[in-house]
């Protein structure tokens, strides 16, 4: 009996390869060669922090607080469904920044889905992605026990600037 395994390496090459009931690997044949190649085919995000396995729930920019809550909104609900996930707030400082604007960002919704939603606070994690153009945040939902998402910025830390709180 043969099987098709398709896996993608550490050094995210993807390789094929067919085994026989043995399990001797036999027919190892590289399909693509460099990360950007498996990332570009699989349609995910090419970025130097790595292969993002999944698709944001919901993602927006600087918006105002009324539809931020919202947007937790529909993220609660989907978490109240789907206990066996947790929840993953990512955000990106934007190129002009003040010094803990995106932590604080992140706090706050995390803040909001604890208090008012009555998410417990274990399935929430915060995480800082760095930095992009403008402030962003991503929300996703993961099962636990899975790798959390993986940040995607788009602005290297020499490219941003630190504002002065008024």
């Amino acid at each position: 009996m043969r099987i098709l395994l398709l896996t993608i390496l550490a050094s995210a090459t993807l390789t094929s390869f067919t085994t026989r009931q043995s399990n001797a690997w036999r027919g190892i044949r590289p399909l693509y060669s460099t990360r950007a190649d498996v990332e570009r085919t699989l349609g995910l995000p090419t970025h130097s922090g790595g292969v993002s396995i999944y698709r944001p729930f919901d993602q927006y920019g600087d918006i105002d607080r009324l539809q931020q809550e919202a947007r937790l909104d529909n993220f609660a609900l989907s978490l109240e469904n789907d206990r066996a996930s947790n929840g993953f707030v990512i955000v990106y400082a934007g190129g002009r920044f003040r010094a803990g604007e995106a932590l604080a960002y992140g706090n706050d919704s995390k803040k909001y889905l604890v208090g008012k939603r009555k998410i417990d606070q274990r399935r929430i994690i915060v995480i800082n992605g760095g930095y992009r153009q403008n402030l962003e945040t991503e929300l996703y939902i993961v099962p636990k026990n899975s790798p959390a998402p993986t940040p995607s910025p788009t602005l290297s830390t020499d490219q941003v600037k630190v504002i002065k709180k008024h």
